[in-house]
């Protein structure tokens, strides 16, 4: 059976208190406005709407569908221990699994791709 590759894992020693918070928003932000531009995150996020029914224009209703779907089909896992590891949204999304933080990267990318 053959693997598919995933790509990056972004890991870093984890600054203490607000600076440690400050550095994993900035690599999430970053991640979310990369996954805004790519055509699969869109793709899911219509997908995913449109087979929850979802009527259209109503917003709120795309956006609980999302969160739905997400936590129906994302497995949590810790990150490594003292380490702050974060994944570019297509991946987590390949790997169906992640951290809370990672779960905020694949709503945030889903919901941000439909507006």
């Amino acid at each position: 059976m053959a693997t598919q590759a995933i790509g990056p894992l972004y890991s870093a020693p984890l600054l203490g208190g607000d600076d440690g918070t400050a550095q994993t928003v900035s690599l999430l932000r970053s991640l979310i406005d990369d996954a805004w531009k790519d055509s699969f995150i869109n793709r899911t996020a219509i997908d995913i709407v449109r087979n929850a029914g979802v009527a259209q224009y109503d917003e709120a209703s795309q956006a609980r569908a999302i969160y739905q779907w997400v936590r129906g089909n994302f497995y949590f896992v810790n990150d490594p221990v003292s380490k702050e590891a974060l994944r570019p949204t297509r991946d987590l999304l390949q790997l169906g699994a992640g951290d809370c933080d990672d779960f905020v990267n694949v709503m945030a990318a889903l919901v941000g791709s439909i507006g």
